[in-house]
């Protein structure tokens, strides 16, 4: 059986283009007869003069096969009438009418997000910062929502998967090579992401599009994070109508000579609130989602030109059953999550490194993750 709401509110979208300030409230109007099929819904009195000279056979056919084609590629279409459609999209004047997503979509109506914002060129403190901060938002149950492009995107994109699931939101259809849009991004990283799109399949990355895209990133989270970004920059465009959305955005200040940090800086003016540490961020967290966010032990700092962590292990599991070799790994880490390469200063070969890490792993000390990565528990 044709699922005529799918079809239907891909017709609305694809007739008032995405950007449109109609199609969404259309939806909505229409939710109580969304489901009616060509013939039926054509005729039917509720619909409006514009729509019903908009109404060709051919452009519902075309509506028709964008839904066949994307329930054959396994991709998911969001309408504006659904109930599961992100609130924080449709408070905006211009919502997207229908999202498709390859991926489970998180449910942005009852759990924490936070959108990373970043320039393709990011310093070596933006690289660091958007992939610890990153990780960390993931690890304690925040959705890491980012645009999957290069520099401090990919490195919240890396970030993020290490950990748990993120959001990519793209410029483009959902059917765009997304490996070749951003060559970083692997499959494993993928198979671990939402990809989002208010675009149509097929349709191809123009610069337009980056623009109305970014609107989706400022308005889908609960919190914007800005790693650093020049004036006039697309990072800066995302944290400003964040602000415009009514959204908290911390900014990580910088040096006011440094042209990476001259547009961060000037949003303190308009209500961004300066990020020093995380704990800030985490504490606005809790108080949207009481008990839903995960217990702290790092806190990560920006200080001057470095980012650093204090790090306390909650674990208070007996450590007497372990072996020389597996207390002297445990005891050595001052990071929550970790690799191989953390224990090269310790006098210690290969094979009992990796011998004490499986004896943590099954006396449940740490847990494995993708990459090579391992986090305490």
């Amino acid at each position: 059986m044709k699922d005529y709401s799918r079809v239907n509110s891909v017709f609305i979208a694809n007739t008032f283009k995405p950007g449109s300030k109609k199609s969404g409230k259309l939806i909505e109007d229409l939710k109580d007869i969304i489901d009616l099929d060509f013939s039926d819904l054509k005729i039917h009195s509720q619909l409006s003069v514009e729509l019903k000279e908009k109404f060709s056979l051919t452009a519902y056919q075309s509506a028709i096969d964008t839904v066949d084609y994307c329930i054959s590629s396994g991709y998911g279409i969001l309408s504006f009438a659904d109930e599961d459609y992100p609130t924080a999209l449709k408070s905006i004047e211009n919502p997207p009418a229908v999202l498709y997503y390859r991926g489970k979509f998180p449910d942005f109506n009852n759990y924490p997000s936070v959108t990373i914002a970043g320039p393709r060129r990011p310093t070596e403190l933006g690289q660091e910062l958007s992939y610890r901060l990153s990780s960390r938002f993931s690890l304690r149950g925040i959705t890491v929502v980012s645009g999957g492009g290069t520099g401090c995107e990919f490195e919240a994109l890396k970030g993020a998967t290490d950990s748990r699931k993120t959001v990519i939101i793209l410029p483009c259809g959902i059917d765009c090579d997304v490996l070749k849009y951003n060559p970083g991004i692997t499959r494993d990283i993928l198979e671990n992401a939402c990809v989002i799109s208010e675009f149509a399949p097929k349709t191809p990355q123009l610069k337009y599009n980056y623009i109305l895209r970014n609107r989706i990133l400022a308005a889908i989270s609960d919190i914007t994070v800005l790693i650093e970004a020049a004036e006039g920059s697309g990072a800066l465009i995302t944290a400003e109508k964040s602000l415009e959305f009514g959204k908290t955005v911390y900014a990580v200040p910088g040096n006011l000579l440094q042209n990476e940090y001259k547009g961060s800086n000037k949003l303190f003016l308009k209500g961004a609130k300066p990020f020093v540490d995380d704990k800030s961020v985490f504490n606005d967290f809790e108080t949207l989602y009481p008990g839903k966010i995960g217990a702290e032990n790092e806190i990560t700092e920006v200080k001057g030109n470095k980012v650093t962590s204090k790090f306390e292990k909650n674990n208070i599991k007996s450590q007497e059953t372990l072996s020389k070799e597996a207390k002297m790994l445990y005891n050595h880490l001052d990071r929550q999550i970790f690799s191989v390469e953390d224990f090269s200063s310790l006098e210690l070969t290969a094979n009992e490194i990796l011998s004490a890490l499986t004896e943590l792993e099954l006396e449940q000390f740490i847990s494995a993750l993708p990459g090579g990565k391992y986090k305490i528990l």
